[in-house]
């Protein structure tokens, strides 16, 4: 006959009754998550910064886009002005 095996692999435990193995898993799986949860933060923080620096130039280019449209506007305006005057003069006799 085999005498019983005394080695039961007993584990000390903490006060909370988890086992201190069990624990330090859990720790260091919590500190994983931690560290995911800031990388992610951070990655949202980025990217937040990037949609807002993206808008803007968008409003800039709009901005720059409307004063084009202005200076086009003049400038016809002005040649038809232009025109018109000149075709006043050459009809007064």
């Amino acid at each position: 006959m085999n005498p019983p095996d005394d080695n039961l692999n007993f584990q000390p435990v903490r006060p909370d009754g988890v086992p201190l193995s069990d624990a330090r898993k859990t720790d260091a799986s919590l500190d994983q998550v931690r560290e995911m949860l800031d990388q992610t933060k951070n990655n949202l923080i980025r990217t937040q910064r990037r949609i807002d620096r993206i808008e803007r130039q968008a409003e800039s280019f709009s901005r720059q886009l409307m004063a084009l449209w202005v200076l086009v506007i003049m400038v016809i305006v002005g040649f038809a002005l232009l025109t018109w005057y000149q075709v006043l003069l050459q009809r007064k006799p």
